[in-house]
């Protein structure tokens, strides 16, 4: 891996040798992070940038660096480099409040990702009719991702290289992982079955008030002996609210029942992979196990070695 940092003044720094660094990706936080540990005895400049190739000169990280630290002790000399991706830009920016009545995606996109640097955007660019209200402290994220949540029932997902796709499914080429045929070798793997995270009953209050106006089940987990209700209230009293809060009530039972099945697959080496992508598995014990979709990346290189690990989802 190779790793290059951008000084303030626009220089490209070859940051040389590594001695450990940790990269996480992963669906339950937007930006990804890196902290690494370079060998050095020399002064730096400071730095706006960092971007991380493979040796084939593959783009593996990309984002702007929160915190630059120079440690000399007994020990050595050590910089240590603290980033995230450039969706940072996106949590680190409070929008501003108003209120969408009719809201697009390319109006969303025009006025809350654009103006910090991303030019392209994949999804459904209709005309939804719905009101999006974005609330005093909502991030420019914030907007995008209720965006998302409340007409395209999606999640944004953004590239190594800033392409953000909200459409919901991965074009990205299947993964096969497999130590007998031809795939991506690994030294271990691990499949649990989540129970807590179920959730089997929501019910969706009035506003302002205990008053329930529906209750919306899922008798399949209920039958398999899940028993965990969850409230939600309604924004307005309006029939229009209320179908928006049963359909999120809808929402996070099956986003529950996503997270049930996990399965985490340790990896040699650094591996290449966006969230999103779609997976397989060719194991001795477990058999196939189809149509598993990438939720969390782990790439960490230390005095431990260097390997990838992933967390699969069903999906």
């Amino acid at each position: 891996m190779k790793y290059f940092a951008t000084t303030i003044s626009d220089e490209e720094i070859d940051l040389g040798d590594v001695y450990s660094v940790q990269i996480n990706r992963s669906q339950e936080a937007p930006a990804d992070s890196l902290t690494a540990v370079f060998f050095s005895s020399q002064k730096h400049s400071e730095y706006k940038k960092l971007a991380v190739y493979t040796d084939e000169k593959q783009l593996f990280f990309s984002g702007i660096i929160d915190e630059q630290q120079f440690e000399a002790s007994k020990n050595g000399f050590f910089l240590t480099i603290k980033s995230r991706s450039n969706i940072a830009y996106l949590i680190d920016n409070e929008a501003s409040p108003q209120i969408y009545k009719r809201p697009s995606l390319d109006i969303i996109f025009k006025r809350h990702v654009e103006p910090y640097g991303f030019t392209s955007i994949i999804g459904d660019k209709s005309i939804f009719n719905v009101t999006l209200e974005v609330e005093k402290g909502m991030s420019e994220w914030d907007v995008l991702e209720e965006f998302c949540r409340l007409c395209l029932k999606t999640f944004p997902l953004v590239s190594t290289s800033g392409v953000i796709d909200v459409s919901g499914r991965s074009e990205l080429e299947s993964i096969l992982f497999s130590n007998t045929n031809d795939g991506i070798n690994y030294n271990s793997i691990n499949q649990r079955y989540n129970r807590y995270k179920l959730i089997s009953e929501i019910t969706v209050c009035a506003p302002y008030a205990a008053i329930y106006v529906d209750k919306v089940k899922d008798q399949e987990l209920i039958n398999k002996g899940i028993h965990r209700r969850r409230f939600i209230s309604m924004s307005e009293d309006t029939e229009t609210s209320k179908a928006v809060s049963v359909s999120t009530a809808e929402q996070m039972i099956y986003e529950s029942k996503e997270k049930f099945n996990e399965i985490i697959i340790k990896c040699p080496g650094a591996v290449y992979a966006q969230l999103g992508n779609k997976c397989e598995i060719n194991d001795y014990t477990l058999g196939s196990i189809k149509n598993l979709q990438i939720y969390e990346i782990d790439y960490i290189l230390n005095q431990n070695g260097e390997f990838t690990t992933f967390t699969l989802l069903e999906g």
